[in-house]
């Protein structure tokens, strides 16, 4: 048999490797291919689909970049090698301008590929490119009309460039596509409840409870709004402890005929220990004890019926404890003027963070305005960014240890000026003045043109008018800081 022909013969017995998932025999088998007939093109490029498919990204890139020094025609494996690159863009920001070129010489070869179109869009979308996103989506979708995932992408892009109407026609397309998929039916929650639609937003956002990181409730019986009658309910973090702080406004209302549980991570346990309507606190750290019924934190408005306009419970409800409010003695003495607390960043894990949170920096016309003094109440690593600024700015961080010491410090001060984060909801479900610097495409629970809200009376909300224009958002509140320093000084 010769070369060529031993080389076809050995690939296909790898391809039916691959097809089964048996990577490592695939991975050999198209390595043999080669060596049989190193001038096969398509040999090498299942080589790198294999090594990729092992985790072995680099050794695939390697691959491509050899077969299309020798076959730049190789319209598929410019495909691979913007997926290769892709997939390692987020360890090598600067490797994501490589995927673009390598999907766009895809596509000058085979300029209807919905594939190298769809993976295009995803990259750009995904590096905040979404105005350039949604033609190639579009694209896609005319070459696979059916793609209910392209259809889902594109709801998405829309929705970061603020076409909310749009997005949720298309998100409710790409269901109809796919019914079962919870991913796009929880997208569509979103979109529902941003818009304040309620009644529908909430049954869809329970989808969430069949993803993966709700697995742990396989088994469980979830609590449905019914008497206890002496049972036990294990009502559940989840999400951030901001989305925690917004629902424990909801214990008011839960059952008093069984035992109560209240499972939170450690970092709220002081804060949440004055709230009634739970007999003990149990940690996150710690196995869900042996209960009748458990109900995550965030299905609690669909059980209560909570209404965009209609939200229950009386504000405050969260206080700081006595030992943390002996702690944050020292504000009241610091100086005189406006006591403002500052936070200016979120929780960097979270997905919409970098939209969500602002560089210190770009708050500096705030930090100039006469009349006011400003307290810190940011930790983490966005911290560091206060070292510029200390003989403007009382950094509280050292003195925090958990949100029960960021609840005192609140207490002592006269306004806080957060972004949206943790210390937004806290200062809100605590009933201080708070003002909240939003992006363009806010999180569902601020909705959408409105400068307060229904969640928290005290809070007054700064938009950005376009995306990405904090400038417009932060003159904003500071031309009402400044007219309030005015007025307290008059006062």
């Amino acid at each position: 048999m010769k070369p060529a022909t031993a080389s076809r013969v050995r690939m296909q017995q790898a391809a039916e490797c691959y097809q089964r998932g048996e990577m490592e025999a695939a991975c050999a088998g198209f390595r043999e291919a080669l060596g049989l007939d190193p001038g096969n093109a398509d040999a090498r490029n299942n080589l790198a689909c294999a090594c990729r498919a092992l985790g072995r990204t680099e050794e695939a890139i390697g691959h491509l970049q050899e077969l299309l020094r020798a076959h730049p025609g190789h319209a598929e494996a410019w495909y691979n090698l913007g997926n290769a690159l892709a997939a390692q863009a987020g360890a090598a920001p600067d490797w994501i301008a490589a995927a673009e070129s390598a999907y766009r010489r895809s596509l000058a070869l085979q300029p209807q590929s919905p594939g190298a179109l769809f993976n295009l869009a995803n990259l750009l979308r995904e590096n905040g490119r979404a105005a350039e996103a949604l033609p190639l989506y579009v694209q896609t979708l005319r070459q696979k009309p059916r793609y209910a995932e392209a259809a889902a992408n594109l709801g998405s892009a829309l929705k970061s460039l603020g076409q909310h109407r749009q997005a949720r026609v298309v998100t409710e397309q790409a269901l109809a596509m796919d019914p079962n998929n919870d991913i796009y039916r929880f997208n569509l929650a979103l979109l529902q409840l941003l818009e304040g639609d309620f009644a529908a937003g909430w049954p869809n956002f329970e989808a969430r409870l069949q993803m993966p990181a709700f697995d742990f409730l396989r088994g469980w019986r979830l609590w449905q709004g019914e008497p206890l009658c002496g049972q036990t309910l294990v009502v559940l973090h989840e999400q951030g402890l901001g989305d925690t702080m917004q629902m424990l406004r909801f214990f008011a209302f839960l059952p008093q005929d069984g035992r109560i549980l209240l499972r939170l991570p450690p970092r709220l346990h002081r804060l949440a220990a004055s709230l009634r309507g739970f007999d003990a606190l149990l940690s996150t750290e710690e196995a869900i004890p042996a209960a009748e019924y458990v109900c995550p934190l965030m299905s609690l408005p669909r059980i209560f019926g909570v209404a965009a306009e209609r939200i229950p419970g009386r504000v405050p409800y969260l206080e700081a404890p006595a030992e943390a409010r002996r702690k944050a003695e020292r504000i009241d003495g610091a100086c005189a003027g406006l006591r403002v607390g500052l936070c200016w960043s979120g929780n960097p894990g979270q997905t919409d963070d970098r939209n969500r949170s602002i560089p210190l920096e770009r708050l500096t016309s705030l930090l100039e305005i006469p009349g006011v003094r400003w307290f810190s109440l940011q930790i983490g690593e966005a911290a560091r960014q206060l070292e510029p600024f200390r003989g403007r700015v009382i950094d509280l961080a050292p003195e925090t240890d958990d949100m029960a010491d960021t609840a005192a410090q609140i207490e002592r001060l006269d306004l806080v000026l957060t972004v949206d984060t943790s210390v937004a909801h806290l200062a809100g479900a605590m009933g201080k003045p708070v003002w909240i610097l939003l992006p363009f495409v806010p999180d569902w629970r601020w909705g959408l043109h409105r400068a307060d809200s229904p969640w928290y009376p005290s809070a007054r909300l700064f938009r950005q008018p376009r995306a990405g224009d904090w400038a417009a958002a932060v003159a904003a509140a500071g031309l009402e800081l400044h007219a309030l320093t005015e007025k307290t000084h008059r006062a």
